[in-house]
């Protein structure tokens, strides 16, 4: 069960499209980008594999709220991207 949770101040621009992406490596490293740029890393556990029920885009598991904009382009990798990679897929 993934139990850590972070926040970010001021994370979200209001009224703006970005590129947000997020990697978790084997080891648990966590790093997220907005447009293509690290702007937080955090250690945790890494997902097991399994099956899972409870995939959401746009709402949390936790009682925080639904995301009130759009997403487009949304993408899951088999293995953490490198930070060049995401750096071009948030190129306009």
């Amino acid at each position: 069960v993934y139990t850590h949770r972070a926040t970010m101040a001021n994370a979200i621009t209001n009224g703006s499209w970005m590129h947000v992406a997020g990697t978790v490596d084997g080891s648990g490293n966590m790093t997220l980008y907005i447009n293509g740029v690290s702007v937080a890393t955090a250690t945790g556990v890494a997902p097991d594999v399994g099956v899972r029920t409870n995939h959401f885009i746009g709402r949390s598991n936790w009682p925080d709220g639904a995301f009130d904009g759009a997403v487009d382009d949304f993408l899951i990798t088999n293995g953490a991207m490198s930070a060049d990679s995401i750096a071009r897929l948030a190129q306009p």
